[in-house]
């Protein structure tokens, strides 16, 4: 019996038949009819595309913000006057319908390949999305989130890339887990889809994309195992690894709520990184202990236009209430690069991430921050709610911030009384010069996968390169231990990147002087257990250890004999 999903703590573990989704639509059996019939069926395809797209959003996974956001621009592509009109051009042509459909999707897909702009290039994806439920549509065949069958043992999904709209419409109960060919380990779709306890083994590549639909995988994502077909032996181990580790999340949801430490008593409180107040009560239930950072640009992600300082103190303070008193960290907009916001389009640049991000793309628009700003002071008078901002290089971009948050505090009468005031240290130019970007400030957080991609020159989104961009390199763990030690006095250090949710890592952050600990919901608890296993003496001497390792697969492997030396 293959291995069920693991929800929550220390699900990396998955064992199942292959679904394999994103190949052809067999349209072997479609039969081709006049113009006019053809472009019958090719209306009748758009309007079942267009009400699964809204039944989708009505759903609890599929809902409003930043899912809701991908399945609208799908429900947008397919209404487009343009490519309709090209579509219905190729059938009055002579083409069948799914002829005319693939050939102006997949020219659309290419074009977008081939574009410079990251986010563009992404966009191919959406494109190669609707391409499919199109003609799925046509070729009668059900709907791309019903690959899963609904009997039958869990299944474990093959496809190319996760996107957050596929991730938020999986079962728990009907995927085991997923395999991605590409894309990472830090897309909005891998996160969404653990956020929900769904393992997901990313960049699996050939061997992945070898797998015939029907095919027993399994993988073990702690440990990146990747196996087809395996043998009985494999597949009992696999079990048996899954057993352990759900005897694991029993015993870390046990004393999940206890404050994250040392076994030596030693404070290193762990929050959670969150979008939505869904996200917000799956956390405090894992034990977090605050929310570490708010993504403020996927909240709003959604939105034509610049939402109101009214919506954004009342989403907010959503957020807040969920948390019940726990502190929340709210980034202000991280746009750009690939994040941008309709209602502010980034400027068309060779290079967005070396561009006009975040802080920087505010200063062309002080107004949309200092509404941001404002909301938040309004806020922080009830509620325990700080103020972070991202993508900071010197201490004069600070300076500018701090005018503007000055300036909304002033329009309500004051900063609140106890709102804590940070940045995010996600450029080497800011963790070197530490001393002087974080004077006078209350914390600075490290976001470690934007990190490790500015130090490595290796966009983290770029297959080709993505195994450099590794926060285990030795370049990017002594630049956080560089932070730590040259930090002004009185100010607080926290890591909110992806690193800090690999338990055996987050040992490493504390040895290293990290004061707090900030991971997606379903790793509060796992981290919080693996501290508890381990003195602070006993982190620094792992951690002096991974800093003279002389590469991240040394790294890896250190942390990895660490981690069964833990006990589990």
């Amino acid at each position: 019996v293959p291995v069920p999903p693991a929800a929550g703590p220390g699900g990396d573990v998955a064992l199942g038949p292959a679904v394999v989704r994103g190949g052809a639509i067999d349209l072997s059996g479609y039969r081709p009819g006049g113009p006019a019939e053809e472009q019958r069926r090719s209306d009748a395809a758009v309007a079942r595309a267009l009400a699964e797209l809204a039944a989708l959003r009505r759903s609890a996974t599929g809902g409003p913000g930043p899912v809701g956001a991908v399945l609208e621009a799908h429900e947008a592509l397919l209404v487009d006057p343009g490519l309709i009109e090209a579509v219905s051009a190729g059938i009055a042509a002579g083409a069948p319908a799914p002829t005319a459909w693939e050939d102006r999707l997949s020219a659309l897909g290419g074009e977008l390949e081939a574009m410079d702009d990251p986010y563009l290039r992404a966009r191919a994806e959406d494109v190669r999305s609707v391409r499919q439920r199109v003609l799925a549509a046509l070729a009668g065949a059900g709907a791309p989130e019903d690959a899963v069958p609904a009997e039958g043992p869990p299944a474990v999904l093959v496809v190319r890339e996760l996107d957050a709209a596929t991730a938020a419409t999986l079962d728990p109960h009907r995927v085991a887990g997923v395999v991605t060919l590409a894309g990472g380990d830090t897309g909005h779709g891998v996160l969404v889809a653990r956020s929900r306890g769904i393992p997901v083994y990313h960049d699996a590549g050939p061997a992945a994309a070898a797998v015939a639909p029907g095919t027993v995988v399994g993988f073990d994502a702690r440990a990146r195992r990747f196996v087809v077909d395996p043998d009985e032996s494999t597949r009992r181990s696999l079990r048996e690894l899954s057993a352990a580790r759900a005897v694991e999340a029993e015993r870390v949801l046990a004393t999940a709520r206890e404050p994250g430490a040392t076994a030596d008593g030693h404070p290193v409180p762990v929050l959670a990184n969150v979008t939505t107040p869904a996200d917000a009560g799956r956390a405090v239930a894992f034990g977090a202990q605050g929310c570490g950072l708010l993504r403020t640009e996927v909240l709003f992600g959604h939105l034509d236009d610049a939402p109101s300082v009214e919506a954004q103190a009342a989403a907010f303070a959503g957020i807040a209430e969920a948390f019940a008193g726990r502190p929340v960290t709210v980034r202000t907009w991280d746009v750009g690069g690939d994040k941008p916001l309709s209602f502010l389009p980034a400027p068309d640049e060779a290079n967005p991430f070396l561009g006009e991000r975040g802080l920087r793309l505010m200063r062309r628009a002080p107004e949309v921050l200092r509404d941001q700003l404002t909301a938040i002071c309004l806020v922080a008078r009830d509620h325990p709610v700080h103020v972070m901002f991202p993508m900071v290089s010197t201490a004069e971009e600070v300076a500018w911030a701090l005018e503007r948050l000055d300036e909304a505090s002033s329009a309500i009468g004051g900063r609140p009384a106890g709102m804590r005031v940070g940045v995010m240290i996600e450029v080497p130019a800011a963790a070197l010069a530490v001393r002087r970007v974080a004077q006078g400030l209350d914390f600075v957080s490290i976001g470690t996968n934007d990190l490790a991609q500015y130090t490595m020159a290796a966009e983290r989104g770029n297959t080709a390169v993505s195994a450099l961009a590794d926060a285990r390199q030795p370049a990017v763990l002594d630049l956080v231990s560089r932070v730590c030690a040259e930090v002004p006095e009185g100010t607080h250090v926290a890591v909110c990147g992806d690193l800090a949710g690999d338990p055996a890592a987050a040992v490493v952050l504390a040895g290293l002087g990290v004061e707090e600990l900030s991971v997606v919901p379903t790793r509060v608890a796992l981290v919080k257990a693996r501290l508890r296993d381990v003195t602070l003496a006993g982190a620094q001497d792992l951690a002096r250890r991974a800093l003279a390792c002389g590469s991240a697969a040394e790294v890896r492997a250190l942390l990895a004999g660490a981690a069964g030396a833990i006990p589990a």
